[in-house]
């Protein structure tokens, strides 16, 4: 029996063809400014086209050129993309307008004209212009992770605030024996491979990357969302699902399958944004210092996912995680004895 593939979006997707429309929205301020300047009438059209054009550009981008010119520097980068895409609008006016030849029997000089005439040319330019702020705007997303540079743009943390957060310490396992045994280039190949397939689970489960440290990566979450479905424990088991996915093409380009530990845990921050010369937001507290003394136990008592007990009161797991209590354990530079618990998932665990 012949199977179809599956047609079901993942988050991925499914962020990505939001994004194209949150750039079609962008867009119509945009046009609704050239209208005015150029004096043109507000129609319908006037909406609808700028969004079209906007959430073109995004699916683009998002979807086929993603990694077309990824290797060059940004500018050429920008430029070879953007000179691309109006490159392929301008064709497609052409050919569209090769109808009114066929159909309505225009002369060859008549659509010439139609091509080549000046307001043609300045929708073409202001159309680049519009293209290059776009893939301007994707590639800054990228660079600050999703859902930051919206805190950036409101000025969400231009003051500190107080928050109650999840984090996670997810380390890979015997990345200084992996170091050595491959050179530097196929290590950071490796390392980039390694993050990128956790990109479909962190977007499942609404984590916000913090930062990669080496071959560490810090999730958090707010605490709503880090307890919705139990998402900061299931991100944990997706990520092993997906690295299991590609066990035969990580052992064919790399020798290995990466392994990794992690560490959960939950508290206060001050969440702010800070510096002058180079801005990012940051989180003040003693759950991040504590986290991550969690997650370096697990070597030491062997596991994989450790919890403290403090956020294991907070979530209600089923059936499909197994809970084991691990009783006080004195964590370095810590006074008092931490309770943690260890978290493995069961046969009836799901994705």
């Amino acid at each position: 029996m012949i199977q179809l593939p599956s047609l079901a979006i993942n988050a991925y997707m499914r962020r990505r063809l939001l994004a194209s429309a949150k750039l079609g929205l962008a867009v119509i301020p945009f046009y609704l400014a050239l209208h005015f300047i150029h004096g043109y009438c507000i129609t319908p059209g006037s909406f609808i086209l700028p969004f079209w054009f906007g959430f073109a550009i995004g699916v683009a981008e998002l979807f086929l050129l993603k990694n077309w010119l990824k290797d060059l520097p940004f500018l050429v980068h920008l430029a070879g993309k953007s000179l691309m895409l109006i490159g392929v609008m301008y064709l497609a006016f052409a050919v569209l307008n090769l109808l009114d030849v066929f159909i309505d029997g225009i002369t060859w000089q008549a659509y010439a004209q139609a091509i080549f005439q000046h307001k043609t040319l300045i929708g073409m330019v202001e159309g680049l212009g519009v293209i290059v702020f776009l893939l301007f705007f994707i590639q800054l997303d990228r660079l600050l992770g999703p859902g930051l540079l919206l805190g950036y743009v409101t000025g969400r943390y231009h003051r500190p605030r107080r928050e109650l957060r999840i984090f996670m310490f997810l380390d890979l396992k015997g990345s200084t024996m992996l170091a050595d045994k491959m050179d530097a280039d196929l290590y950071s190949n490796f390392l980039h491979r390694y993050f990128t397939e956790m990109s479909e689970p962190i977007l499942r489960t609404g984590a916000e990357i913090y930062k990669y440290v080496g071959d560490e990566i810090i999730l958090t979450w707010k605490m709503r969302s880090g307890l919705d479905e139990e998402s900061c424990i299931r991100l944990f088991f997706l990520i092993e699902n997906q690295i299991h996915a590609q066990k035969d093409n990580f052992l064919q380009a790399y020798g290995v399958v990466p392994e990794f530990k992690a560490g959960v845990h939950v508290g206060e921050v001050i969440t702010a944004q800070m510096g002058e010369l180079k801005s990012e937001i940051v989180y003040n507290g003693d759950v991040l210092n504590t986290t991550a003394r969690i997650q370096a136990l697990c070597n030491q008592l062997d596991q994989k996912l450790l919890v403290s007990a403090e956020l294991m009161k907070s979530l209600s797991l089923g059936p499909e995680y197994k809970v084991s209590e691990l009783g006080p354990v004195q964590l370095r530079g810590k006074a008092e004895a931490f309770e943690l618990c260890a978290v493995n998932r069961t046969e009836l665990w799901r994705t």
